[in-house]
């Protein structure tokens, strides 16, 4: 099996105890705190370049060789929080690590530990927040970090600080709360999920638009967003999935109400190898479309 869909049915499997899919077979391995695991709630994984698995869970985050797993928390390494929000690979192969107020760590293999980054009120080039809630890449090899506050932050790798971007200061008429997911569309533009809908920032002009907010039959709480092509967005909310046509911002819904969907929570929207679209929800199990 491959890594990916090995890492996401591992995900998905400890998320939930009851796993469903569209007349599809999958082996699923169960890992759960009696085999190791520090703690059964998981939020997030990945695969590093060597071939670990990382688990970020609600109390450490954990590495796993296929037998055994490693644990760091905020006892044993330099992590300044244990639960685990948000984990990312970069383009140069290191793992992120966003943490529930203890800001972001970068693991360094040579030293088996982490750079960790927390905000501080007296320095304006430090994390906007501690909570750190997603991460993405853009084609610069920029990292940019979407924390509680509703802020972006912007690594300057060498600086080793961040500049904060206040999203609720680049529009008028909106607060932004909470950024929960970002995706780069184009080399000049970047959407972001937010509790307060879906909005477009610019990143030339340093100017937010808003793309879907306060649709009167539609949740925009976002919670996840997949992008299928050059078109069409799938963004998971506490009501289901809307598919937004970004060319003409049509938008239908899928939901308990009109699929298969037994959970509208969706925690997790991404591409199979196979091309498939697989979405992970809260209570509902797995679907593949």
């Amino acid at each position: 099996m491959k890594g990916w869909l090995k890492n996401i049915l591992l995900l998905l499997i400890l998320i939930s105890p009851e796993v469903w899919a569209q007349n599809r077979d999958f082996f699923f391995r169960h890992l759960s705190t009696a085999d190791g695991l520090s703690n059964n709630s998981v939020y997030s994984i990945c695969e590093d370049n060597t071939g670990f698995i990382w688990i970020g869970t609600r109390s450490g985050l954990n590495r796993f060789n296929g037998n055994t797993f490693r644990i760091y928390d905020n006892n044993n390494s330099r992590l300044r929080n244990s639960h685990i929000t948000v984990l990312y690979k970069d383009s140069s192969g290191r793992i992120w690590a966003g943490t529930l107020d203890g800001g972001i760590s970068i693991y360094r293999e040579e030293e088996d530990d982490f750079n960790t980054y927390t905000f501080d009120p007296a320095d304006s080039l430090s994390l906007s927040h501690d909570y750190v809630r997603c991460i993405a890449e853009n084609k610069k090899r920029e990292i940019w970090i979407g924390t509680h506050d509703g802020s972006l932050n912007i690594y300057n790798e060498a600086e080793q600080n961040f500049t904060r971007i206040p999203l609720s200061e680049r529009i008028s008429g909106y607060r932004i709360e909470r950024i929960n997911c970002l995706h780069f569309d184009s080399d000049t533009s970047m959407m972001g999920g937010t509790l307060n809908g879906l909005f477009r920032y610019d990143l030339l002009k340093g100017k937010l638009s808003p793309v879907l907010v306060h649709q009167k039959h539609i949740d925009t709480r976002i919670l996840c967003m997949f992008s299928e092509n050059k078109g069409m967005l799938w963004l998971g909310t506490t009501r289901g999935i809307i598919r937004l046509d970004k060319r003409n911002l049509e938008a239908d819904t899928l939901s308990t109400a009109n699929s298969e969907l037994r959970s509208d929570f969706i925690q997790n929207i991404e591409r199979l190898p196979d091309g498939r679209i697989m979405v992970a929800t809260d209570g509902g199990g797995l679907y593949v479309y």
